[in-house]
């Protein structure tokens, strides 16, 4: 039997109902999309891609946790209540890096404060390579 025939029950048992899991968001995005079509609720606990809020992509798609604008907004609320002069970040190049680094780096331009918030990405290393690291850190303390 296939995966889809264990989801429309055409393996002899009852079709799936429902769908938990694709605990980061670059799983839940696809399984979303086949939530979808399939017009069955899926919920991703710790999913906070901003691209799953959207009802008109992903109306059966539901999470726990709060999208990366909630968080985003939070964190630049903490740079501003204690005065953090400038916040250096090293994120991955996955939606849950990409997406919250450029929350707050669009809260920061919003307030005309873009120079308290910097930012280089790093893609995510199977094994790690040190030259590459090195270039995020140059980065972070040439300011």
């Amino acid at each position: 039997a296939t995966a889809l025939d264990f989801l429309f029950g055409l393996d002899g048992r009852l079709p799936v109902v429902g769908l938990i899991g694709g605990v980061f968001s670059s799983i839940a995005l696809p399984v979303a999309t086949l939530s979808s079509v399939l017009t069955t609720p899926h919920c991703a606990y710790a999913a906070s891609s901003p691209a799953l809020s959207n009802k008109q992509v992903y109306p059966y798609f539901l999470r726990t946790f709060p999208p990366d604008v909630v968080q985003g907004k939070a964190m630049w609320k903490w740079i501003k209540v204690f005065r953090i002069p400038l916040l250096m970040c090293i994120y991955g190049l996955e939606p849950y890096g990409q997406g919250l680094f450029q929350v707050v780096e669009d809260e920061a331009r919003r307030a005309g404060e873009q120079h308290r918030f910097r930012g280089v990405a790093m893609r995510n290393m199977e094994s790690f390579v040190v030259e590459e690291a090195m270039i995020a850190i140059d980065f972070v303390r040439s300011f």
